[in-house]
């Protein structure tokens, strides 16, 4: 999932370089979509949230 924002040259680029960008996982335990950010090059979690609390978070912002 990437949140994503118009460069001044007219393309589109990740919000906040890596911080817009989730991987979206299936945890095997309980079979629940994910979504994780990570840190570039090491892999380390930062953010791990169920998709669809990351899902109706968006839509709260965008009702606004």
């Amino acid at each position: 999932m990437l949140f994503l924002v118009p460069r001044r040259n007219g393309q589109l680029g990740v919000v906040a370089l890596f911080e817009g960008k989730y991987s979206v996982e299936r945890e095997p335990s309980s079979g629940a979509d994910m979504a994780i950010r990570r840190a570039p090059g090491s892999g380390q979690i930062l953010d791990r949230v169920p998709l669809e609390t990351l899902r109706s978070r968006v839509i709260a912002v965008l009702r606004k």
